[in-house]
């Protein structure tokens, strides 16, 4: 983030008028604050938000950012997430996610240090501090340290908000979009985006644009019986314990919380009901 010389480079490349500014904190910030309302920076990149000390650093970089997080179906995020390294970073060619799927739990199953801190989030139910001193000690015990860790543990969408909604989530400042939304009615939810990123309403311009553009929703793979199953396709009995993990880690308690952060003044589109087929 700003203390990293890959920050200065991005808003270098950007053509960003504090980049100049960006090794040091307090003048990043005075920058930001006072550079024209015209000129804005999107960053559209998903990963970092699970790491628990993003949401501190921005908040010492900005406090009037605005965000929005767009949450998937953890299990089409985890089939996409383990094609997409496939082909573009050449992981796991030979090895099938079934495969994966057994290093990460055998990986948590064997430290004490995981299977404390996954027994101390069961008991959070909503509280936000425990949530986040629990994903922070399960992160620190290397939850993330790798692509494998890192494929299933990104869809634990509960904790992974807690430090953001504790540090960083202000009223109006933050719009969570149920993706099963966006797939089913585009153009609705970029009225949505449109209101909450600029306060106004959609022009005909950004209509015709939302409403022409292709939305490519992962397609649902079927196994044939009698033929290789896909390499990127969990076998059944595999598939039935993680959507019980996810169930106890993710589901449970999740729309209570979108429920309290509407009550404290986000925006949420969608999870009017339960989202992802397999959940219901």
């Amino acid at each position: 983030m700003a203390r990293q010389p890959r920050f200065q480079e991005y808003l270098q490349a950007l053509n960003h008028p504090c980049a100049n500014y960006a090794k040091r904190l307090y003048r990043l910030r005075a920058c930001l604050a006072n550079s024209s309302s015209s000129r804005l920076t999107i960053d559209a990149s998903p990963m970092y938000v699970e790491w628990p000390l993003t949401p501190i650093t921005l908040r010492a970089i900005s406090t009037q950012s605005k965000v929005i997080v767009m949450l998937r179906d953890p299990l089409a995020r985890i089939e996409s997430l383990y094609v997409h390294r496939t082909i573009t970073e050449h992981l796991w060619t030979q090895e099938p996610i079934d495969s994966v799927y057994d290093s990460f739990f055998n990986t948590g199953r064997k430290s004490p240090e995981v299977l404390i801190c996954l027994h101390r989030l069961r008991r959070c139910r909503n509280d936000t501090r425990c949530m986040e001193d629990g994903w922070r000690d399960l992160v620190t015990a290397g939850y993330m340290n790798d692509y494998t860790m890192q494929l299933f543990a990104t869809g634990l969408y509960r904790y992974i908000l807690a430090p953001w909604r504790r540090h960083y989530f202000q009223r109006n400042r933050v719009l969570i979009i149920d993706s099963h939304a966006y797939y089913a009615s585009r153009t609705a939810v970029m009225e949505q985006v449109i209101a909450f990123l600029y306060g106004r309403a959609m022009t005909e311009a950004e209509r015709k644009l939302a409403e022409g553009a292709e939305v490519k929703l992962m397609s649902q793979h079927t196994v044939v019986e009698g033929q290789p199953r896909p390499a990127w396709v969990l076998s059944h009995d595999r598939m039935t314990r993680l959507k019980a993990f996810l169930k106890e880690h993710v589901l449970d308690g999740m729309y209570e919380m979108l429920q309290e952060l509407r009550n404290e003044g986000a925006w949420v589109v969608g999870f009017d009901k339960p989202p992802w087929p397999w959940a219901v």
